[in-house]
């Protein structure tokens, strides 16, 4: 399996800019104007695309909405509890009740 890396090319070399720390695969998608800043996406440990900007030779997302980040990072976290068998807590809720029964707000005190 072939991972891809995203790079920027200058002076006639390419210059691999790296991944975030346990991710395999980035990509570099667009340049500042003075090519000091690039904005791209990385995969994360559990290979979950990011959004990244590269500064100063170094990656970073934590730029980004943090929020979006963090209901992602839970869901990552909750699917990986799954995986590994601990189940989430069910948030279904199911019953049943007979034709012509009165739910309980119907009926008279």
């Amino acid at each position: 399996m072939f991972h891809r890396h995203g790079f920027i090319y200058f002076n006639n070399h390419m210059y691999d800019l790296g991944t975030l720390d346990g991710g395999k695969d980035s990509e570099a998608h667009a340049i500042s104007d003075d090519g000091r800043i690039i904005y791209g996406v990385a995969t994360n440990e559990r290979n979950n695309w990011r959004q990244v900007i590269w500064r100063n030779d170094e990656i970073d997302n934590k730029y980004f909405n943090t929020e979006q980040q963090e209901i992602a990072d839970e869901k990552d976290k909750q699917a990986e509890q799954e995986k590994n068998g601990a189940r989430a807590p069910s948030q279904t809720a199911s019953g049943a009740r007979k034709s012509g029964a009165r739910a309980p707000s119907q009926t008279a005190s």
